[in-house]
């Protein structure tokens, strides 16, 4: 397989990931919307018991902590971040007759600078020393 073929392939997995991810983030904005709004009339109308209602009223709070936790936008902005710089790759070896053992090393340097910037669920906590 040619650099090239690689590197449209690894674009190509990018934007599947990277669509995916923010799909994930705005369909969970949306299920909150609607949640709320359906709360607020279950509520209101007295449309449940009073334990369906309280699930229904604590639900978009928890969906959005969910949402942010996992960082969908955060992700899909990563992923779309890679797939730029490796189209500017394929576009330098199509179009601008760089070496493949060139365009080799950049794509390991931006891997490299990425990789530290994935977003990440926290820190996991430190050992303290006695």
């Amino acid at each position: 397989m040619t650099l090239e073929q690689k590197l449209e392939r690894e674009i190509q997995r990018l934007y599947g990931k990277a669509k995916h991810n923010y799909r994930a983030a705005y369909a969970l904005s949306v299920i909150a919307v609607l949640t709320s709004i359906l709360a607020g009339l279950a509520v209101a109308g007295q449309w449940f018991p009073l334990s369906v209602r309280a699930v229904l009223s604590a639900s978009p709070g928890a969906i959005l902590i969910v949402r942010e936790r996992l960082k969908f936008e955060e992700r899909a902005s990563w992923h779309y971040r890679k797939l730029h710089s490796i189209e500017g790759l394929l576009h330098q070896l199509c179009y601008q007759g760089k070496s493949e053992a060139n365009m080799s090393e950049q794509w390991r340097n931006i891997t490299d600078e990425l990789r530290p910037l994935w977003p990440t669920f926290g820190k996991a906590p430190k050992r303290s020393e006695p």
